[in-house]
């Protein structure tokens, strides 16, 4: 591709986001319009080899080319996603778990099963908010050192955490990792329908055991709504969020020791294990101790590094946002599925 035509890709891609953010006044956005520009710019971008990224980043921040600081973002994120690959790559290939998996098909592990097929973006399904696949990769790859040293506490969540959101433009405006710490009452919603733009987090049996923790800690307050959701209320005063996380961090770590040191063995003591990660990552979402990217910091990452960490093999999990809510054998369910959809992946491609 000459230059020339990469220039045309970022005029076109500056023309399509300044016609999202400053749409005329003939025009009413929809959520949906706003998306799928942003994601045909990905299109676009991605078509541009890492060679020509890095120039255009350069004659941007020279001053020689002057386009919006999203797309600006956007070329960085493409680019560092790419760079981070290789580093992946070389680890997927040094484990004994993860040999033979292509790093070109990690995007599974990051991104909703109903998502893998739409855009054909694949990697950059979710760069609508810029800079998300590099970030998650970057997590991916360093949460084996984060979780190898010592027992599982909220501090090594928040290191996983700023990873998975570092650098990360939210699809509204403002960087994730600046929205970490909160001191007032927040919420989000459950859903088990399809009345609501995210696919279900909820199941009755998995609610019901959500409650029972719930009421045991007095945290959260979970309320009737309408259309089958339920606003869960967060208490982030005084850290509630990250205290309680930290005391299911020490409950699980005991509970998997008691399973360690257990005559049972194989499948028996390995479902055991799972069903306790699952327990605990489950337990934490369901606080959100983050304004967000919770699902994406325990639902992906975390769960993949603890199952890792006790030697079990990977899990592309088809909707973290499932560990909102759902029961552990749900959830031991899910992982199990996830486990062999990895394993089916090896030495495919």
């Amino acid at each position: 591709m000459h230059q020339a035509s990469h220039e045309n890709i970022l005029e076109r891609c500056d023309e399509l986001i300044y016609f999202v953010e400053h749409p005329p006044e003939y025009h009413q956005h929809t959520g949906g319009t706003k998306l799928f520009m942003l994601k045909a710019c990905s299109i676009l971008l991605s078509e541009m080899n890492l060679k020509e990224i890095k120039k255009a980043i350069g004659d941007i921040e020279s001053g020689k080319h002057s386009v919006s600081s999203r797309l600006l973002s956007l070329l960085k994120g493409i680019y560092n996603a790419q760079q981070e690959s290789f580093k992946v790559q070389d680890m997927l290939d040094s484990s004994e778990l993860c040999k033979g998996f292509r790093v070109e098909q990690l995007y599974r592990l990051f991104i909703d099963e109903g998502d893998w097929k739409k855009y054909g973006l694949k990697m950059f399904c979710y760069e609508d908010e810029p800079g998300y696949a590099a970030a998650m990769l970057k997590a991916f790859r360093s949460v084996g050192d984060i979780l190898g040293s010592g027992k599982l506490d909220i501090d090594k969540i928040k290191q996983i955490y700023r990873l998975a959101t570092s650098d990360v433009l939210s699809s509204k405006s403002g960087n994730i990792i600046s929205d970490e710490l909160k001191e007032e009452e927040t919420s989000c919603d459950l859903v088990n329908n399809n009345n609501y733009d995210r696919a279900e987090n909820f199941t009755e049996k998995g609610l019901g055991e959500v409650r029972e923790v719930a009421s045991q800690n007095k945290y959260p307050e979970i309320g009737l709504r309408e259309s089958q959701q339920l606003r869960v209320l967060h208490d982030h005063k005084n850290n509630r969020g990250f205290q309680l996380s930290n005391e299911f961090c020490q409950t699980f770590e005991a509970e998997l020791q008691q399973i360690k040191e257990s005559p049972n063995q194989g499948v028996e003591q390995e479902s055991q294990k799972i069903a306790c990660i699952a327990k605990v990552c489950r337990n934490i979402q369901f606080t959100h101790p983050f304004r967000d990217g919770n699902a994406r910091t325990i639902g992906c990452i975390l769960v993949n590094g603890l199952l890792m960490r006790e030697g079990l093999s990977p899990s592309l999990i088809n909707n973290a946002n499932k560990f909102d809510a759902y029961s552990v054998d749900e959830l031991v369910k899910v992982i199990r599925l996830g486990q062999s959809h990895f394993n089916a992946l090896k030495n495919r491609f």
